[in-house]
């Protein structure tokens, strides 16, 4: 019998949100708590994602003019609206005070620049087969099941980071079996999160979905991951 649990706490500290990466940031909730603007840079160029489909909250150039809506973003599936080089952009909320909404921002000429972003919400149910995929959930978690493929080569990995980051971040998720790899399922409690399958053979895919709690699958030959919400 081969049963592993693996649990992850993912905690969070201090009153600011922004996560900034090497090459990346990633706004959430409380860069606009109290207050309706929050700024950030793409001094060499940039891509901006977004799963949020508000069209209140709007991005804003240096010279004050509107350049994108979080709602047209988070429309533009596998794909992002590029910002103007050398520039500074404010994200700037019309509407309701404390919104929810993601916002990631990805630098040009970032490691895996090229790679897929799929946004997700709280029903959404996505079978993506891209070697590298990074996930955007609205609904502030990332549900992985029904993987489908052969694993004997190499095993999948998911880190709770952009794919720009994950060569220099730890894997939440590390498959440790081939034969449990196809019966595995788990939650991650984050907003963003990255697959990658490390260039296996074959074809691979799993199912994504936003949905925030669901039953851990146990068993022989079952890998169980066990994720904290808190």
């Amino acid at each position: 019998m081969l049963v592993a649990s693996l649990l992850v706490a993912l905690l969070a500290t201090g009153a600011d949100a922004r996560v900034t990466f090497t090459s990346s940031e990633v706004l959430d909730d409380v860069d606009l708590r109290g207050v309706n603007t929050a700024s950030f840079g793409c001094k060499s160029g940039c891509r901006v994602y977004s799963p949020t489909r508000r069209d209140n909250i709007i991005i804003k150039d240096s010279m004050k003019k509107k350049w994108a809506r979080c709602a047209i973003i988070s429309s533009i599936y596998h794909s992002a609206a590029p910002a103007a080089s050398n520039a500074d952009y404010t994200l700037v909320n019309q509407g309701a005070a404390d919104p929810s909404f993601l916002l990631y921002i990805v630098a040009r000429g970032a490691a895996n620049y090229n790679s897929k972003v799929l946004t997700i919400l709280s029903a959404s149910r996505v079978t993506v087969t891209d070697p590298l995929l990074t996930v955007l959930s609205s609904s502030g978690a990332i549900r992985f099941t029904s993987f489908k493929g052969d694993y004997s080569d190499v095993l999948p990995a998911v880190y709770t980071t952009g794919f720009d980051s994950i060569d220099t971040c730890r894997p939440v998720f590390n498959a440790i079996s081939a034969l449990s790899m196809v019966k595995t399922s788990f939650t991650v409690y984050s907003p963003i999160a990255t697959i990658d399958f490390k260039k296996a053979s074959g074809d691979k895919s799993v199912l994504v979905t936003g949905e925030a709690y669901a039953s851990t699958e146990s068993g022989e030959d079952v890998t169980s991951v066990f994720v904290s919400p808190g």
